[in-house]
């Protein structure tokens, strides 16, 4: 098939027909390509290279694909997508961007467990290191190449010389006293042993390691070595391992490795794997290469390095210009022992190994190239046996052998593979590969590598690679890497950082390391007396100590979360102790202020227990060059007789542009309601209101535009113009609710009118206590604040007591001026930048099944809201099920929403927006105002996942979003060229709100006295969908409000059932697929399923469609027949089009024996047409358009079809294809005149 027909083919078919047709054509490329006997040799899940395939013809075959699919794809096609099924899917994924109905094949499943993590006991720590190579005589010298982005090149060679390899010269170390060897005996040993005990030696010397500490234990020896040249005088050949534990008398394993490049690697995880076992107590691990220059000189002479070694003798890792590497020597060595033991016996702790992966990936493409499988599978084994995440991984230290196609296939594996197991898609991870420095030290190499990076955790240093250029052209554009030649700081974090290193080699054996930072918090904690006592459960705080660090700790948690410092369980996490977000905000911002730390939010949520977080706290100590504050130093605007004024925050700035372009605008009226017995105290009521408007300023503001600018302005008006209550007496016949949504949707001006009202509504024996407060000035926060001072001051009125007005609170125009700041800080660029990476290409509109279309017109329906109430067994469990998951409650709904929502759309990619409290500094926090903003939550929901799973990367998410939460929502929007453009239509129309805070207050006996709150009339807020969950701790209240324009009542109530049933689906299995999950009752399944469905219809036998279409046009003349895109027609102007047609076509000959021909595209006028032929007696024979020319020759030739009914578009194309055919071409949409003219009745 030739490239325009298989494309042209594949963009007419249906969905479901892509994945067969486009892999039946790749499956017949291959049999002609490899010249095969059979299609039945080429398997779905076969691997290509099974059928013979190497890599030259890999690349050949991509180029063939190119060709006929006319795309562009990188030579690595074959390595990556190794199998028919694999690659049919990328190709019409990711290349030709056609819809793919079929379920993805499984080839990389990060979530498949492989290892269990290792235990925190079990960590090794690496304690000592040396090591020597060309230009570089210690580790130091090694560092210094590095840092200076030196690369090796060596002398360039004339033509007809042979290439050159990086040389050890200087063999003399002053330390072999260390091992008991003389230097005549180091002078008769072979260079392959002088090199070894050299590095040992070192090693011991520059780590005062003494060689009773290594024989009088258990010590493994693991070195990577080939076997050196055999020396005839002797019958055998020693192992270099059991010649290192002979002469420094060690005992225990003594291994010699070769896997290759992998060797070193491999060699540590023989030497975990030995000291877990008890096989030792510690480990010598090294490599070492030599190169005999003789042996070299003729390989090269021979032509055997022309495809593998650099031309001009420089490695240029990832470049797209590298054609090989430099061979070099080198050796070194690091030693291991259990961290425990290390920090025991005060050893110098230079790194700990979380994990070492060797795994081989089975057969390549040859024994040379690496194996992107084997790669992937290798990175995610380390992954898991360490237990970690790759977003904790900063740098990979990668292999790099300057090949451009296996640069780019290493490069991809770790590129997807990070990734995949990545919960933060602005993750990034820089690469850095040492052979640009040192050439290549083949047995040695993973050593030298294993040296850089312990440099690189010591100096804190992201190093750059040498010699590096134009990266290398085939790794995928969008990658998540960062390659450059700079070197760059490594940014201190709360958590010790990590660095992973790559490696595979030839045969096949591929290795992944990832080391730890190591942080001495016990020094620090030792060091640091507060600390100590922080960290240890059952210390007890002394507030009369120096040091205020541990009273400001322990002050914070007794005061937020009201828990005493000593009574904590360390074991615990913050969810087994039921803190929320928000109060796990609130103790972030106040400890970092107090502390002058920063530590994230996301970083505190995201521990697993009490332990990690003290650990936490620790490192942030340590790493904190600050001082202590104790409490915050606030400017704070001060109370003087003048005018009071300010500029508006960003969110109060969007809020007054949506009240000014739709004044008539109520979703922002927030509603109080409270319900007394008997009849309340008026002026008490007044008085009350009074002393509220007096100490929280913010609530007699008025939004004004300053006079000769266009700035808009908050200014403080005085109380008298703000004290506004109305009594309002309900008679029998008026419905109390009725009456407060009549008072809630009152406008407010806000320029001029009070932005709070309270109304009295008195009853026979209940008076009603209603509250409207525009948002602009108020918050939920707010609220919580707000009714126990309130309702404390009018119980005190009533009691006769004196009450004492408290300052006026004007922190949130400090707060205003802070966002000012913020917005021109380094950080708020960052936070910019990250939310417009993560909402890039974000389709904001969720497509909701809604009962009618949104309209471009305001709504005039109204608000509505469906309750429920969780019963407290599903509560109970879902509390369980948060405790195991270690999840908050908020997140766990959330998820659970964003799968009911994907579910109701059935869209992957659901974004939810969801309030943040803000009150960045301690001063804002006891504060009224509109503080609030608003994220936006992405998902990418994939349905093979379970909700377990999801919940961990919502958990992430989540968090993630937090830490960059402060970026105003209305910048989000202008950043993303969003507008409100109609007020009433959020960009972002669903929400999600989890509240838990007023409980405790509402609760109050003391502070509430009877006042009974009630929740029946609600903020009228204009998003389409919200869902909106109050948890009052014992009982779950969940609301769904919704627009009424948009949604049926019974459609809502419809959803609140399925919502229950998809979380007793969560509760009965957390761990299923989410595609398992089931919205619809059985009952409802079944109506929907099946009642809906019977509509079997009894056809009268020996009557033809076209005579029963035409009674149901005589019928039903002009409801509508059939939709395609924007045209429709009603069954009247159906039957008069196909009858027209059908006289045109009896006056063309058309009889009872005649078949007609039809090939025309999806449209009306194919519907005309087959009425149309039947109509006149004939027979139709479809013609697909995207068959081959031959083929629909072949069809009308062999149906001697006179007439070919079609369309203008195919025309030119059918002329050609039945030029020398007595066939008709009659093109319906270029004909339509000749048509409506035939004149005549129609022949039966």
């Amino acid at each position: 098939m030739l490239s325009s027909e298989i494309l042209r083919h594949l963009k007419t078919a249906l969905p479901e027909q892509h994945k067969p047709i486009l892999s039946g054509f790749i499956r017949e490329l291959l049999v002609d390509f490899l010249e095969l006997d059979s299609l039945e040799e080429v398997a779905e899940d076969q691997n290509f290279m099974d059928l013979g395939t190497d890599s030259m013809q890999a690349v050949d075959f991509k180029f063939k694909l190119e060709q006929l699919l006319q795309c562009s794809l990188k030579s690595t096609l074959l390595f990556d997508y190794p199998r028919l099924d694999l690659l049919t899917e990328y190709l019409l994924n990711d290349v030709l961007h056609l819809p793919n109905s079929h379920s993805k094949t499984a080839d990389f499943n990060p979530k498949q467990p492989i290892a269990n993590p290792v235990s925190e006991v079990n960590e090794i720590a690496i304690i000592a290191m040396a090591g020597i190579f060309p230009g570089a005589e210690n580790v130091e010298g090694l560092w210094e190449k590095v840092m200076a982005g030196e690369s090796l090149k060596l002398s360039a060679q004339n033509a007809g010389q042979h290439l050159d390899f990086g040389r050890l010269t200087n063999l003399h170390t002053a330390a072999l006293d260390k091992l008991g060897i003389t230097q005549a005996v180091f002078l008769v040993m072979d260079r392959q042993q002088q090199l070894m005990f050299k590095v040992i030696a070192d090693a011991m010397v520059n780590f005062d390691v003494s060689s009773q500490a290594l024989s009088k234990q258990t010590t493994g020896v693991f070195i990577a070595a080939q076997q050196t040249v055999h020396d005839r005088n002797v019958p055998y050949q020693i192992p270099i391992a059991n010649k290192l534990s002979f002469q420094l008398n060690l005992k225990g394993p003594s291994e010699s490795v070769n896997t290759f490049c992998t060797s070193v690697y491999v060699a540590l995880n023989r030497a975990i794997q030995s000291i877990q076992a008890g096989e030792c107590q510690q480990a010598i691990v090294g490599g070492v290469n030599i190169i005999a220059a003789e042996e070299f000189a003729a390989a090269a002479s021979a032509g055997l390095y022309d495809t593998i070694l650099s031309a001009d003798n420089q490695t240029k890792s990832f470049c797209d210009d590298a054609s090989g590497y430099v061979r070099s020597e080198g050796a070194g060595v690091i030693l291991l022992k259990p961290l425990s033991q290390a920090e025991q016996e005060g050893n110098n702790i230079l790194a700990i190994v979380k994990s070492a992966a060797v795994y081989h990936g089975g057969r390549g493409y040859s024994y040379e190239a690496p194996n992107p499988q084997g790669l992937k599978a290798t990175i995610k084994i380390s992954i898991e046996k360490a237990g970690i995440n790759t977003d904790s991984i900063d740098y990979v230290e990668a292999h790099g052998i300057g090949n451009v196609m296996a640069d780019a296939l290493e490069l991809g594996a770790i590129n997807q593979c990070y990734r995949a197991l990545s919960a933060r898609p602005d993750k990034h991870w820089h690469i850095s590969c040492i052979k640009p420095t040192l050439g290549h030290p083949e047995m040695a190499s993973g050593i030298a590598s294993l040296l850089k990076v312990l440099k690189a955790l010591e100096h804190k240093t992201l190093p750059g690679i040498a010699n590096f250029g134009v990266i290398n052209s085939e790794l995928a554009a969008d990658h998540a890497l960062i390659l450059q030649a700079e070197n760059h700081p490594w940014p201190d974090t709360p958590t010790p950082r990590r660095v992973a290193l790559n490696s595979y080699a030839i045969g096949g054996m591929n290795a992944h390391v990832i080391l730890e930072e190591y942080r001495n918090v016990r020094e620090a904690l030792q060091g640091n007396n507060s600390i100590a006592k922080i960290h240890n459960s059952a210390a007890k705080i002394d507030p009369d100590a120096n040091d205020l660090h541990d009273v400001i700790v322990a002050d914070l948690m007794r005061e937020i979360f009201n828990l005493e410092l000593e009574h904590i369980d360390q074991s615990l996490s913050l969810v087994d102790y039921g803190f929320d977000s928000i109060k796990v905000m609130q103790f972030v911002t106040q400890l970092n202020e107090k502390l002058a730390l920063d530590i994230k939010i996301s970083q505190v949520l995201s521990v697993d227990h009490f332990a990690d977080f003290f650990t936490l706290l620790a490192c942030a100590r340590a790493n904190n060059q600050g001082k202590l504050t104790g409490q915050a130093q606030e400017s704070m605007p001060k109370v003087v007789p003048c005018l009071i004024q300010g500029p508006l925050s960003q969110v109060q700035k969007g809020l007054w542009y949506v009240n000014e372009i739709a004044s008539d605008s109520i979703s922002f009226n927030i509603p109080m309601t409270f319900k007394i017995t008997g009849k309340v105290d008026q002026d008490k009521l007044r008085q009350a209101l009074a002393m509220m408007l007096e100490e929280y300023p913010m609530l007699r503001a008025g939004i004004v535009q300053q006079e000769g600018t266009e700035d808009i302005m908050q200014r403080i008006r005085p109380i008298e113009s703000c004290l506004n209550l109305q009594v309002i007496q309900l008679d029998l016949k008026q419905q109390l609710n009725l009456v407060l949504l009549a008072l809630l949707r009152q406008p407010f001006d806000l320029s001029t009118d009070a932005l709070l009202r309270l109304f009295v509504i008195e009853a026979a024996d209940t008076s009603y206590v209603f509250f409207v407060i525009h948002h602009i000035v108020f918050d939920g926060t707010s609220g919580a604040l707000f009714i126990p001072s309130f309702w404390g001051k009018y119980h005190a009125l009533i009691a006769g007591k004196t009450l004492v007005t408290q300052p006026p609170d004007l922190a949130f125009l400090d707060y205003v001026n802070w966002e000012r700041a913020y917005l021109d800080s380094a950080k708020a660029v960052e936070d910019q930048a990250w939310w417009q990476a993560q909402l890039a290409g974000q389709a904001p509109t969720v497509n909701l099944p809604y009962d009618r279309l949104p309209q471009s017109t305001l709504s005039t329906s109204g608000i509505g809201c469906q309750k429920f109430t969780l019963d407290e067994a599903s509560f109970t469990a879902m509390k369980n099920l948060a405790s195991k998951l270690k999840a908050n409650l908020s997140v766990l709904f959330l998820t659970a929403f964003q799968i009911f929502l994907h579910k109701l759309a059935q869209e992957q990619e659901i974004a939810v927006t969801v309030p943040v409290r803000g009150r960045p500094k301690q001063v804002h926090e006891n504060s009224i105002g509109c503080y609030i903003n608003i994220i936006v939550i992405p998902c990418s929901l994939a349905a093979e996942k379970s909700f377990s799973e999801l919940v961990q990367e919502t958990r992430q998410q989540f968090f993630n979003c937090l830490d960059h939460a402060q970026y105003p929502f209305p910048k989000i929007l202008a950043d993303l060229g969003l507008t409100l453009t109609n007020p009433k239509e959020n960009p972002f129309p669903v929400s999600y709100t989890y509240q838990n805070f007023f409980d405790e207050l509402l609760n109050n006996a003391t502070v509430m006295q009877g006042v009974e709150p009630l929740y029946d009339i609600y903020q009228q807020t204009e998003d389409n969908y919200t869902l909106e969950i109050y948890d009052f701790r014992k009982t779950l209240q969940l609301n769904f409000k919704y627009k009424r324009s948009l949604f049926d009542d019974e459609t809502i109530v419809r959803h609140t059932t399925y919502f229950n049933n998809l979380l007793a689906a969560i509760i009965a299995d957390a761990e299923q697929a989410v595609k398992h999950y089931e919205l619809l009752p059985p009952a409802e399944k079944q109506r929907v399923l099946t009642t809906f469905n019977a509509t079997q219809l009894h056809i009268p036998k020996h009557r033809c469609l076209h005579e029963l279409f035409a009674e149901q046009a005589a019928q039903t003349p002009d409801n509508l027949a059939v939709i395609f895109a924007d045209r429709h027609l009603s069954y009247r102007q159906l039957h008069e089009k196909s009858t027209q047609l059908a006289i045109y076509l009896q006056q063309q000959g058309v009889t009872p024996d005649s078949l007609v021909a039809l090939c025309i595209n999806r449209s009306l006028d194919m519907l005309v047409a087959l009425l149309g032929i039947l109509t006149a007696g004939g027979a139709y024979l479809p013609i697909d358009a995207a068959l081959p020319a031959e083929r629909i020759k072949s069809l009308l030739q062999e149906s001697g079809a006179r007439l070919l009914l079609t369309q203008q578009a195919l025309l030119a194309e059918l002329s050609a294809i039945t030029q020398g055919l007595d066939c008709q071409l009659i093109a319906l949409d270029t004909h339509g005149e000749q048509i409506a003219q035939a004149q005549g009745a129609l022949a039966t």
